[in-house]
C-alpha cells in the first residue's frame, strides 16, 4: 500500500500557519513583561500614525470592533492612551499615546525587531529578499481569492 503524502503546496501553507502561530506565540510571551497584548502594540503602533475611527482599526487587524474596544479599555486604564473625541464629529474616537504608551511602544517594537533578526538571522540577504517576494505573492493571491468570495475573512473576538 502506498503511503499518502501532502503535496508542496499543502505543505508550505501548512508551514505558514505553523510559523504565524509561533511567531506569535513568542511575540507575545515577550510581551507579557509590558503588560500588553500584540493586538495592544499594533493599536498603540497605529495611534502614532494619526486618529483612526476604531472600527478601521477592527478592518485593519482582522478583528472585531468588540476586540479593540475592549483593548483599548485596557491600555486607556493602564494610562498607554487617551481617547480623544474629534472636534468635528463628536461620534469620532481617537486614540492619542501618553508618554507610558510611547515608552511601551519602543520597547514592544524592540521586543519584536529582536525576535524578527534571531527568527531571520540563518538567512542570507537574498534569501530573505525571495522569501518577501514569495509571501508578498501568496498574500495578494489569498486577498484575491477573499474578494471573489465576497468574505471578509474569520474574526476573531478577542485579542
Amino acid at each position: 500500500m502506498a503511503e499518502v503524502t501532502e503535496s508542496d503546496s499543502v505543505r508550505a501553507f501548512r508551514l505558514i500557519a505553523i510559523i504565524y502561530k509561533s511567531a506569535y506565540r513568542i511575540f507575545s510571551k515577550s510581551l507579557e513583561r509590558l503588560e500588553i497584548s500584540p493586538l495592544e502594540l499594533w493599536i498603540m503602533r497605529e495611534a502614532m500614525r494619526g486618529p483612526r475611527p476604531l472600527a478601521e482599526l477592527a478592518d485593519k487587524f482582522n478583528v472585531t470592533k468588540a476586540a479593540v474596544t475592549y483593548a483599548v479599555d485596557r491600555l486607556e486604564s493602564a494610562g498607554m492612551v487617551e481617547r480623544v473625541r474629534g472636534s468635528e464629529d463628536r461620534r469620532v474616537i481617537s486614540l492619542s499615546l501618553t508618554p507610558k504608551g510611547r515608552s511601551v511602544l519602543r520597547k514592544g517594537d524592540e521586543a519584536f525587531f529582536k525576535i524578527v533578526e534571531q527568527t531571520l538571522s540563518s538567512l542570507s540577504r537574498e534569501e530573505v529578499e525571495q522569501l518577501v517576494k514569495l509571501l508578498e505573492r501568496v498574500s495578494s493571491r489569498l486577498r484575491e481569492i477573499e474578494g471573489a468570495s465576497g468574505s471578509e475573512g474569520g474574526r476573531y473576538s478577542s485579542p
